[in-house]
This record gives structure tokens, C-alpha cells and sequence, in this order.
């Protein structure tokens, strides 16, 4: 997700607009004249790309024990 929004919409809700955002998400903060004031970067992975890795890693395991 790449977006920009004014600097005052994301102080209203800057802590949920961060908890929306996965690994390399980019917010570019604007001021009223509309030039790029911030660039903010989420350097968390999200949710459900660390679900899914856990997903992924029992299904290897459990073919491994198949195999073996």
C-alpha cells in the first residue's frame, strides 16, 4: 500500500493508520499547501503474511514427517 494523506487526517488516527499497515507500506504526510512534509514506512510485518508463513511452515513439517 502506497497512499498520501494530509498530516492533520493522520494525526486524528495515526496509531490505528500504522496498525493497518504491513512490511513496506508507505504514508507520504502532506502539508496544507499539498508538498510532501513525511514519509512514513512500516517496518512490521502484518498480520496475515506471518499467518500465512506459519501456515506454510506446518504443512512443510508435517510432509517431512511423511516422508521420514
Amino acid at each position: 500500500m502506497s497512499i498520501t494523506l494530509p498530516i492533520e487526517t493522520a494525526e486524528r488516527d495515526l496509531r490505528g493508520l500504522i496498525e493497518e499497515m504491513n512490511l513496506g507500506d508507505t504514508v507520504t504526510l502532506v502539508g496544507s499547501e499539498g508538498t510532501p512534509q513525511a514519509l512514513l514506512v512500516s517496518l512490521r510485518p502484518g498480520g496475515a503474511a506471518s499467518v500465512a508463513s506459519q501456515d506454510w511452515q506446518a504443512r512443510w513439517d508435517s510432509l517431512a514427517q511423511r516422508v521420514s
